[in-house]
């Protein structure tokens, strides 16, 4: 016996009953702003508890994450990002991930990923910190430093493979990364300062000349780089703060210096750090640097939570505040 059309409906059921069958009900609109962002959050959330190293090592498990596991974006996108990532001063690692939570979520995406990428490790740097001022000392880590050194340099490693894997394939390509070694060889060897720059720069013009037929007239201008030790003498209003907040004004505008014309990596911080606290200032000892780098080094996160700890340090002791102030 054949059903009549419209039986269905005349016995009460509904006519999306069918579509369930077929594909799941769309999302509400609100759902569908809010899993981008979660995601966001929960990702880097994760990193930043987790990333241990310095950004080389935070490159390859943020590819991990977002390209080989979840296919964000796809690897060739990842690179050009991290390429470009090089030509902006600041910490690359957090600079990655704050463009990578642009592309996932928007402006919203971008402080969300920024903020839980670094707030584990000023989570985990804050009692550690508060332990340092109290004791003087840190706890014995040179075997956890040892252990994670070593794993460091296989993630680094492994990383290195699978970004120039597909390099091997284009000859040309292939060559600007072998000169590109030797010439940060070269450079090193001659202590030119922050040789990375001189090296993107000509490794970007060959690009852009490349590229362009016929090649444009490239018009070079020299650059006069304000000397870093004049850039950290900024002048602070008379204004009686205190000794505590003369202090941190004045640690305010060397980080922010520092953040302003910091190119490379996170490395590159450590001997900005050196030149204007311990050299200049006389602000820290070498082994209180010292402490400091190892702290980075050993905890998750950005390596620019080694000024996080030397905050700490110089707000509760050199500049009178305590542990409030640290």
């Amino acid at each position: 016996m054949t059903t009549a059309p419209g039986a269905g409906e005349s016995a009460g059921v509904p006519d999306s009953a069918p579509h369930s069958n077929l594909e799941p009900p769309p999302l509400p609109p609100m759902a569908r702003i809010h899993r981008p962002l979660l995601e966001v959050a929960a990702v880097f959330t994760k990193l930043g508890f987790t990333a241990f190293g310095g950004p080389a090592a935070h490159v390859a498990l943020i590819e991990d994450q977002v390209v080989t596991r979840r296919r964000w974006i796809d690897r060739n996108h990842f690179l050009d990002i991290v390429s470009a990532i090089n030509f902006i001063p600041g910490p690359n690692s957090t600079e990655l991930v704050m463009h990578l939570g642009y592309l996932r979520a928007g402006f919203v995406g971008l402080c969300v990923a920024g903020i839980c990428f670094i707030t584990p490790a000023m989570l985990i740097i804050l009692p550690i910190a508060y332990m340092y001022t109290r004791y003087g000392t840190l706890p014995a880590v040179t075997q956890i430093l040892a252990m994670v050194s070593f794993a460091i340099v296989a993630i680094v490693a492994h990383a290195a493979w699978k970004f120039t894997s597909p390099m091997a394939r284009n000859r040309f390509q292939l060559l600007i990364m072998l000169g590109a070694i030797a010439a940060m060889m070269l450079l090193r060897y001659f202590n030119i300062p922050q040789p990375e720059l001189i090296v993107l720069a000509v490794a970007g013009l060959i690009g852009a000349a490349r590229a362009f037929r016929p090649p444009p007239t490239i018009v070079v201008q020299p650059l006069s780089i304000l000397p870093l030790a004049a850039a950290t003498r900024i002048a602070i209003p008379p204004l009686d703060f205190g000794e505590y907040g003369r202090g941190m004004l004045s640690l305010c505008a060397i980080l922010l210096k520092i953040g302003a014309t910091l190119f490379g990596s996170g490395y590159v911080l450590v001997s900005y750090l050196r030149s204007d606290l311990v050299t200049s200032r006389g602000w820290l000892s070498e082994q209180q640097l010292m402490d400091a780098i190892a702290v980075g080094q050993f905890t998750p996160g950005p390596l620019l939570t080694t000024s996080t700890f030397i905050g700490y340090i110089l707000g509760q002791g050199r500049f009178g505040g305590g542990h409030l102030g640290g």
